[in-house]
């Protein structure tokens, strides 16, 4: 898009530097013009016409060899800007390329993990516009030269100035330093790969060990898968059997409640007797009751009278008991007394 803008930028300008020609050409006619009818009014002779026209003749297949070096050493140095222009693509391709793999392998930016702060990015020094310039010859067309080749608008770049980095100095140093330093990690990254590849066949080995367990295991699950549909044809039997049992069980449960419907109008009958007989009963212990509290109240009545009775002897019997002690401990003392006497 940018290169059609510039294409079409210079076809305007070479319209308007075909125009100014077409201009002067007019002015160059005119002046001709004008010079007949001066030379008319001097009275040149037919020699000196001859004479001039000759030597115009000469001037002008000079102008024209002129014009055909000229237009030789403008093709050639279109050819040389073309080959530059295209060699110059062909560097800003291998810089983004170059750019690209940089950023892959961690170099760019310069915060990155291999870069330690360098700047490795690359970039082309070089303009980006493009102009035409109008040749000084006269009655020539407008030579197309880009800005974007030239530092300046006599000379081009520098080879060293076309890059912002030293690619065979600094550049060069930092790359072998990061090879031998990812040549180190690769080495070390082998022998952890070794490592790793031991342990993988130690783990290969009880896989496989595990593998032998499994298919014990897959065997004793189809025995057992076998056993199940032993299990499962001997269930089914019994359970036909059971539901033949079941149905036989239904129809006598049938029959029963057909005779339970008849014994429970015998049954509500009884629990009619049952309940007068009953409220009977409860009359008579309640009459009961009333008759044992008062045989109790007679007893317990008789059983204090006893008691008081008891008290009253026991206490007469203390009394006796009491005078009776008394009486035998004072004939014993007295006794004690008269036999010191006696010795």
């Amino acid at each position: 898009m940018q290169r059609s803008e510039k294409y079409e930028s210079r076809s305007q300008v070479l319209q308007e530097e075909l125009d100014k020609l077409l201009e002067e050409l007019q002015e160059a006619e005119d002046e001709r013009r004008g010079l007949q009818k001066a030379v008319d009014a001097q009275g040149i002779s037919m020699q000196d016409i001859d004479r001039m026209t000759a030597e115009r003749e000469r001037l002008q297949k000079g102008i024209e060899s002129a014009g055909q070096r000229l237009e030789e050493v403008k093709k050639k140095v279109s050819e040389k800007e073309i080959d530059a222009s295209r060699k110059l693509d062909e560097l800003e391709r291998m810089v983004d390329r170059y750019n690209t793999v940089a950023y892959q392998i961690a170099l760019i930016p310069s915060t990155a993990a291999n870069a330690k702060g360098e700047e490795f990015e690359l970039q082309v020094m070089v303009n980006d516009s493009s102009d035409l310039t109008s040749s000084n010859f006269k009655g020539s067309t407008g030579a197309a030269s880009s800005d974007r080749l030239l530092a300046d608008h006599a000379s081009g770049y520098q080879p060293g100035h076309i890059l912002n980095l030293d690619l065979r100095g600094k550049i060069r140093k930092s790359f072998l330093s990061l090879r031998k330093e990812i040549s180190d990690r690769r080495s070390a990254a082998m022998d952890e790969m070794m490592k790793d590849h031991d342990l993988l066949d130690g783990i290969k080995e009880a896989i496989e060990d595990r593998r032998s367990a499994v298919e014990a295991l897959n065997h004793r699950v189809r025995a057992a898968e076998e056993e199940y549909e032993k299990t499962k044809e001997i269930t089914t039997a019994q359970k036909l059997a059971s539901d033949a049992q079941i149905e036989k069980m239904e129809k006598e449960l049938s029959r029963m409640r057909a005779g339970l419907s008849d014994s429970v109008q015998v049954l509500e009958q009884r629990e009619i007797n049952t309940t007068i007989e009953y409220e009977q009963l409860v009359l008579r212990a309640n009459a009961l009751r009333e008759e044992l509290h008062t045989e109790i109240d007679r007893m317990l009545n008789d059983v204090i009278k006893f008691k008081i009775h008891v008290q009253k002897n026991l206490d007469d019997y203390e009394g006796f008991v009491a005078d009776e002690l008394e009486k035998e401990l004072g004939s014993e003392e007295m006794g004690e007394d008269t036999r010191p006497v006696d010795m």
